[in-house]
């Protein structure tokens, strides 16, 4: 069982790893278990003289608030350290960072630093993690300017729109085997993010999904 400073750095690194995200996390959750959660809490509704705008922003808010759960409910997620290959130079190199990838529902997503990634991680484990966390599914109000036409929104207006995310709090985590592995040395492709685990013993199949999420400019192999 991991020992209580590693449950404080977990819950640090699912916040967002940051001191401020997690802060704003904690005071988002302490919100939601009393009752008191805004969906819209940095999107504020347009004046009275704009009311087509205003009449969109409050649909987005109902949305919102009918989107976010009443309750958490126990979930176990996987904390998987990953090497991110991050290249955005001209020329091929190797741009190597310690980073992890957090499994949800066997897929795992990363890097969940914020992306691109220029430096090894400030919070670092160097072991697989299987947390016990409780999920708070919510729903916030956004500005759709500030998303790209990829990214995937609940709600897509002309001004407004609505985000589905998720609030963790760990409540347990337990070590996997598995042992670290070196940094790579091989070059990344120019203008491309590449990922690789960075302990052994990983399942293939989460491998696998873990390289479907490299990004290769040039279609090159991933392969040694």
């Amino acid at each position: 069982m991991a020992v209580e400073p590693e449950i404080k750095a977990m819950q640090h690194f699912l916040d967002g790893g940051s001191d401020a995200l997690h802060q704003k996390a904690r005071r988002s959750w302490a919100a939601l278990r009393d009752g008191a959660w805004n969906a819209s809490p940095t999107v504020a509704a347009p004046s009275w003289v704009r009311p087509l705008a205003r009449r969109e922003h409050a649909h987005c808010v109902k949305m919102a608030t009918e989107r976010t759960a009443a309750a958490p409910v126990p979930q176990q997620i996987g904390i998987l350290p990953i090497w991110t290959g991050n290249n955005e130079d001209s020329e091929p190199g190797p741009h190597w960072f310690a980073t992890h990838a957090v499994v949800l529902d066997g897929e795992p997503l990363g890097p969940w630093e914020t992306s691109p990634v220029y430096d090894d991680a400030t919070i670092r484990f160097e072991r697989r993690l299987a947390v016990e966390v409780q999920c708070w599914r919510v729903a916030y109000v956004v500005h759709v300017a500030t998303y790209a036409p990829s990214v995937e929104l609940a709600f897509r207006g002309e001004r407004f729109g609505v985000i589905d995310s998720e609030l963790y709090s760990v409540t347990s985590a337990v070590y996997l085997p598995g042992n670290p592995l070196p940094r790579p040395t091989r070059d990344v492709p120019m203008w491309s993010q590449l990922l690789e685990p960075r302990v052994d013993g990983v399942e293939p199949t989460l491998i696998e999904r873990l390289h479907a999420h490299s990004i290769i400019s040039d279609g090159d192999d991933i392969a040694d």
